[in-house]
Order: C-alpha cells, then sequence, then structure tokens
C-alpha cells in the first residue's frame, strides 16, 4: 500500500495542500479530481517522493518513503508528470528500456526478459511502428505515449499519473484507458484529471480536492452527484447511466 497520511505542504504563507490522506492499494484504481490550483499535482509529487512534506508522512508498503534509496523507490513507483521531460536525443526504444533501469543490476546491460517487456508495452500504447525514430521527429501525443510506456515498463506496483490524456487523440485516450484499467488488477493506479466523464467509466474511486483540502472521496459512481460536482467545480451537471456526465455551466 501506498499511503498519504495527513499531509501539508505549503509555499511561503500559502497552503498548497493541507491534511490530505489517501491510501493506494495494488489492484485499485483511483482518480484524483479539482479544479484548477486545488493541490492535485502537489499531492502526486509528495506521493512520488519529489516534494517533502512540512507536516505528515508518506509510506510505501510500510516504509516512510524518505529512507527508500532512489532505485528501491523507482522498483515500487512509477511518475508520469504533466509536463514532458525535455525532447532528448534518444529513440523510442532507448527511451522505454530505460523505464526498467530500476530492475536490471547496476552497469548490467538489459536481458531478454526486459527486452520482450519492453517490446509487449510498445505493442500495448501502440509506438513500435515507430520504436527506433529519434524522440524528435514525434508528435507531442506520440512523445507522450513514449513517457507512459516508459513508465508501464518498470512494472510498478504504484503508478502515479499527472493528466496523462492531456496531449492524446480520442482513440488514444480510450486505448490508455483501457491499458491502465487492465494493470489496475495488480498496480495501484492513481490518475490526476480534470474530465469527469474518465473518473465516471473507469475509476473505482474518486477523490475531490477543492480549496487545498480532500472535499470528497469514495466510490465513483457515489462522489460524482450533480450536487457534489455543482458544489466541486461551479456548474451544474447532468447524470445519464447510459451517456456519462453532462456539464453545463450555471444558470
Amino acid at each position: 500500500m501506498l499511503e498519504a497520511q495527513n499531509l501539508t505542504f505549503f509555499y511561503q504563507d500559502k497552503v498548497i495542500l493541507e491534511n490530505f490522506s489517501l491510501s493506494l492499494e495494488k489492484g485499485s484504481f483511483i482518480m484524483l479530481l479539482g479544479a484548477n490550483g486545488s493541490g492535485k499535482s502537489t499531492a502526486l509529487r509528495l506521493l512520488g517522493g519529489f516534494l517533502q512534506p512540512k507536516q505528515g508522512s508518506v509510506l510505501v508498503d510500510g516504509v516512510p518513503i524518505s529512507t527508500l534509496k532512489h532505485f528501491e523507490r523507482a522498483q515500487k513507483i512509477a511518475v508520469v508528470p504533466q509536463n514532458m521531460p525535455p525532447v532528448l536525443d534518444f529513440t523510442v526504444r532507448e527511451m522505454v528500456t530505460m523505464g526498467r533501469l530500476g530492475n536490471i543490476p547496476r552497469f548490467a546491460p538489459p536481458g531478454k526478459s526486459d527486452q520482450k517487456i519492453v517490446n509487449e508495452v510498445m505493442e500495448k500504447m501502440e509506438i513500435s511502428l515507430f520504436a527506433d525514430r529519434m524522440l524528435n521527429q514525434l508528435s507531442g501525443g506520440e512523445r507522450q505515449r513514449v513517457i507512459l510506456a516508459q513508465a508501464l515498463a518498470g512494472i510498478p506496483d504504484y503508478l502515479l499519473l499527472d493528466e496523462p490524456t492531456s496531449a492524446l487523440d480520442p482513440q488514444h485516450i480510450f486505448l490508455l484507458m483501457n491499458v491502465l484499467h487492465e494493470i489496475s488488477k495488480n498496480t495501484g493506479v492513481l490518475m490526476v484529471c480534470h474530465d469527469l466523464n474518465l473518473a465516471w467509466n473507469f475509476a473505482k474511486e474518486t477523490v475531490i480536492l477543492k480549496d487545498s483540502k480532500i472535499f470528497l472521496s469514495g466510490d465513483t459512481r457515489k462522489v460524482l452527484t450533480s450536487e457534489n460536482i455543482r458544489q466541486a467545480f461551479n456548474c451544474n451537471a447532468v447524470i445519464k447511466e447510459d451517456v456519462g456526465i453532462i456539464l453545463q455551466p450555471l444558470n
């Protein structure tokens, strides 16, 4: 289990996140929602060990994340940030293979099993056809799929994603969500998103942040009601089981 226990983070006098608690178990899929500036990305960075909380703690399988070495953390947690890293001088295959580094002995080359996993992940994310192309030759959406494949290649226990569909077209959003739904049978998946319909259709649980605090959390279909959406996002919502959530401006 990846646990956030009463996390508080502030910068100077501005509180970014307050008393945030969450438990991400293997086999769970949690969607983290909230308006811009509600603390979603900060929560993800705290859980991934990239920020240190001012108060509270993060535990990975009962161990404080701050005590783990970098490679130990990489073996358990993969993080896909909101902003893609700079385009480096690597091929697609090389970038995806880097996702295996936490599983390969130091200074050892990737083995046959590593190469097999890389090939399988590239096939899943539909990037095999341009595996030998350089990253700077790809579109933004293609590069995003490469970064996602890199995270999946490590076969992490916990996968943290910050708006991973932002550069994807509808076809590849659907592809990604089906892949995440499949791996969430064995991996804990936490995804920051603005699309309420993705949460409605794919996430078992949903957490909504408002004003830097948890506003609601629990079963997705119970959390995403018209009244809760109105209070959290300041808009009306018509919910139809066979269609999803239709947002409308307040009258």
